[in-house]
């Protein structure tokens, strides 16, 4: 018996890009807002205890939408659900930034959490289906190197920052 190893195809490198980008954004984006918080506290003049609905709001409503999100995917398009995921990142953070109480970054990170878990279902999706074999390994390889292995050096670097900038 012969064996014969399939490369496969590999993913292009603008839909491995926008995958591992927007995912690497969305788990540095919750680890930023749990370092945040207590400035966040002091700038709208909300309780540290009121913000933390923030970051367990975002985990609850990512938690819930994520099997939707990659379900209306598959109804919809990866690649329209993605943008639209993307967009609707983009418009939460904005409203967080002009968000002038508590109750604005609550509910600008409840749509945030559902904008990210669509980013990432839709995203891990898009790298399915764009490669296949050896290629389909390294693409999926890079995107949880993105949406993990980036996670703990961003969270350092960022509270670094952060505090010797005089922001916390």
């Amino acid at each position: 018996m012969s064996t014969v190893e399939d490369s496969g195809r590999a993913a292009g490198t603008g839909v491995l890009a926008a995958a591992c980008v927007s995912t690497f954004v969305v788990n540095a984006n919750t680890s930023a807002v749990t370092i945040l918080l207590p400035t966040m506290s002091e700038d709208v003049g909300a309780p540290v205890a009121q913000l933390q609905w923030a970051v367990t709001g975002y985990m609850l409503v990512g938690a819930a939408v994520i099997v939707t999100s990659g379900a209306l995917g598959d109804v919809f398009g990866r690649r329209r659900v993605f943008l639209a995921g993307l967009a609707l990142f983009i418009a939460s953070c904005v409203l967080i930034a002009l968000s002038t109480s508590g109750t604005g970054i609550i509910v600008g990170r409840l749509i945030q959490g559902a904008a990210g878990a669509t980013i990432l279902a839709c995203g891990m999706s898009l790298l399915s289906v764009a490669s296949s074999g050896a290629g389909q390994m390294r693409a999926i390889t890079l995107w949880g190197a993105a949406s993990q292995r980036l996670r703990l050096p961003t969270r350092f670097v960022t509270s670094y920052a952060l505090r010797n900038n005089n922001v916390l």
